[in-house]
């Protein structure tokens, strides 16, 4: 019977006689070499050459035993090896997978396959990983083979952040009634993707207020040409409702004479096409003539210079301009036929 260092020191007390039981239960308490089949090797290390525990039937679960140079534990039903230096894994909770590490790299789901990157983790078709509210996976059917990227309450097939396919395709997504955000800074929303499906640059919010597709809140430069396929100009709101300070606008023919059109090729400053044939005017004469037309934009000139104020001109102003001087030469026509007629 195994009895312990305090009942034995009782025993063996002294004046006390112990039983040959006694001295029995005194050597079982040591340990042998032969008997408890461990060693030590020339060099001093401790060697356990075989593990007590039989493999038919396994003890409880979590049991440990040292058997052929490995520390294998129980799962109740069968030996596992603990980490036989290529493989092997620990004991999985509710599945048999496994957790193994090979060469400093650790392995999650990769059975007896040895892991390649420093954290390794095998999932199946839909399933994720979790890192505290970040779920990672991969896509189920029908886009097997696409992974994404999600907050956990929203890892489904529509309200992912992020996907890539295999062939290298990027998705950024947003659920059906959340905005798309890009933004610096943190909070300085540069373009979005609004609930409606509006593409709104330079903010977050329905700018216009009628669900057009693209709407930009700040000035837009293109350095090319814009095309309407339905031609036409720019349309402005018009309705009397929404304008005050109303009064008659009188520039006309006075004007119109004073304006020196140019053909003109822009020189690459401030991003502009070089050496591309223009017809147009020169934003510092119209300044002078017509300075209603002409507003100033910070640009650079060159790529490495501060920005400076640079001349815009905007010829909306000439239509009605042209329509007052139409009106005037009518007028002067008039006069002359009734002149003629009066002759």
């Amino acid at each position: 019977m195994e009895q312990t260092r305090a009942d034995l020191k009782i025993k063996f007390d002294n004046g006390k006689r112990p039983s040959g039981p006694d001295f029995a239960d005194l050597l079982d308490s040591f340990v042998n070499p032969k008997d408890d089949n461990f060693r030590k090797d020339g060099s001093g290390n401790f060697v356990v050459t075989l593990g007590n525990a039989p493999d038919v039937p396994a003890p409880a679960a979590g049991t440990l035993r040292f058997t052929a140079g490995k520390v294998q534990f129980s799962t109740g039903a069968a030996w596992q090896d603990v980490g036989a230096g290529s493989g092997g894994g620990f004991q999985s909770v509710g599945g048999s997978a496994n957790i193994a590490y090979s060469n400093g790299n650790v392995g999650i789901g990769t059975a007896a396959a040895q892991p390649t990157a420093k954290l390794e983790v095998a999932l199946a078709i839909g399933e994720q990983a979790k890192i505290g509210n970040v779920s990672v996976g991969n896509s189920a059917a029908p886009l097997n083979g696409f992974i994404q990227m999600s907050h956990v309450n929203r890892a489904n097939a529509t309200d992912f952040a992020l996907r890539q396919g295999p062939n290298g395709n990027v998705n950024v997504n947003a659920p059906a009634n959340q905005k798309l955000i890009l933004s610096k800074g943190g909070n300085q929303s540069r373009l979005s993707v609004i609930e409606n499906g509006s593409v709104i640059v330079g903010g977050e919010t329905d700018i216009s207020g009628t669900g057009a597709a693209l709407q930009v809140n700040g000035d837009l430069f293109i350095n090319a040409n814009a095309i309407k396929p339905g031609g036409g100009p720019w349309q402005a709101p018009s309705d009397a409702r929404l304008k005050k300070d109303i009064r008659p606008f009188t520039d006309g023919l006075a004007k119109v004479l004073q304006i020196n059109p140019v053909n003109f090729r822009y020189n690459g400053l401030a991003q502009t096409p070089d050496n591309s044939e223009q017809v147009g005017i020169l934003g510092q004469e119209m300044a002078s003539i017509l300075p209603y037309t002409v507003s100033t934009a910070r640009a650079q000139l060159k790529p490495e210079e501060t920005p400076t104020d640079i001349l815009i001109f905007d010829p909306n102003a000439l239509v009605y301009v042209l329509i007052n001087a139409v009106k005037e030469l009518a007028g002067k026509v008039q006069s002359l036929e009734q002149q003629l007629a009066g002759q």
